[in-house]
C-alpha cells in the first residue's frame, strides 16, 4: 500500500481548522436530523467553541472536528433508519485511509482473532446495564492517522506476516465499560491481550491541562483517532 499523509501543514491548519468550523456550522443544521435538537444545539455550540481553540490548540481542535463532524454525520444516517458501524465510520473518514486499508487486506483467520468492525451489538440484557456503568460489550478502535504509520515506518516495514498482524489487531479491544469510566482508566486490554496505554487518546497542554480527545460514536463501539501506531512488542501484556 502506498504510504502518504493528508495532515495539513502546522503553518496552515489554523486557517484551514478556522475554514472548517465556519463550514462545519453552516451544514449541521442540513445534516442532522430534526429528530435531535438538543443534539444538534449542542453540536453547534461545540462548533463555535472549536473557533476560539483553533487559535490555541489547533491541532486538538482538528481532532474534534473530525470526530464531531463524523459523528454528526452518523447522527444524520441513524435518524434516516440507517445503522452506522465502526467499519462505516473508518471508511468516511480519509485520514484513516491507511488504517482501514491494511485492516481490509488483513486475512479473517491467523493468530488473534481479527474482530468484526461491522458486527452490530447484542441486545442489551436488561434496563439495569447504565446504573452498573455497564453496556454490552462494544468495539473500541484505536486508529492511528495516516501520518503516525509514515512516522513509523522504519519500525514497521521489516514486520513479519505474523507480527504485522498483531500489531493491526492490537488496535482494537473489546469494553462493556460506559464511555466516562473507560476514558478515565489508565489501560485497556486489547484484542491480543497486549496492555494499551490509554495516554494515546488524551492530550496535555501548555497549562498541564489534559483533555480526551473526543471519540467517534457508532452503532457497535467507539473510535479513538491516535496520533502513534501502538506497537504490542513495547506494550506489557494483561497480567503482568
Amino acid at each position: 500500500m502506498r504510504w502518504s499523509t493528508v495532515i495539513p501543514s502546522t503553518e496552515n491548519l489554523q486557517d484551514q481548522i478556522r475554514e472548517l468550523v465556519a463550514a462545519f456550522t453552516k451544514v449541521m443544521s442540513a445534516v442532522l436530523p430534526a429528530d435531535y435538537p438538543e443534539i444538534k444545539a449542542q453540536v453547534l455550540g461545540l462548533a463555535r467553541s472549536l473557533g476560539n481553540q483553533a487559535r490555541a490548540e489547533p491541532l486538538q481542535a482538528a481532532y474534534t472536528v473530525a470526530a464531531v463532524l463524523i459523528t454528526a454525520v452518523i447522527l444524520g444516517r441513524l435518524g434516516r433508519g440507517k445503522k452506522v458501524t465502526v467499519m462505516d465510520a473508518l471508511s468516511e473518514d480519509p485520514d484513516l485511509s491507511v488504517f482501514v486499508g491494511f485492516w481490509q487486506a488483513l486475512p479473517q483467520d491467523g493468530p488473534w482473532e481479527k474482530p468484526d468492525l461491522s458486527k452490530d451489538l447484542p441486545p442489551s440484557k436488561d434496563a439495569k446495564d447504565k446504573a452498573k456503568k455497564t453496556l454490552p460489550p462494544r468495539l473500541i478502535v484505536f486508529a492511528p492517522v495516516n501520518s503516525a504509520f509514515e512516522k513509523a515506518r522504519g519500525e514497521i516495514l521489516n514486520l513479519n506476516e505474523e507480527q504485522w498482524r498483531r500489531l493491526l489487531v492490537t488496535h482494537v479491544a473489546h469494553s462493556e465499560a460506559l464511555t466516562e469510566v473507560l476514558e478515565a482508566a489508565e489501560t485497556l486490554v486489547s484484542s491480543t491481550n497486549s496492555q494499551i496505554p490509554l495516554a494515546c487518546i488524551r492530550d496535555t497542554f501548555s497549562d498541564g491541562s489534559v483533555k480526551v480527545r473526543a471519540p467517534i460514536e457508532t452503532s457497535n463501539g467507539l473510535i479513538y483517532r491516535i496520533d502513534a501506531v501502538l506497537q504490542p512488542q513495547k506494550l506489557p501484556l494483561a497480567g503482568r
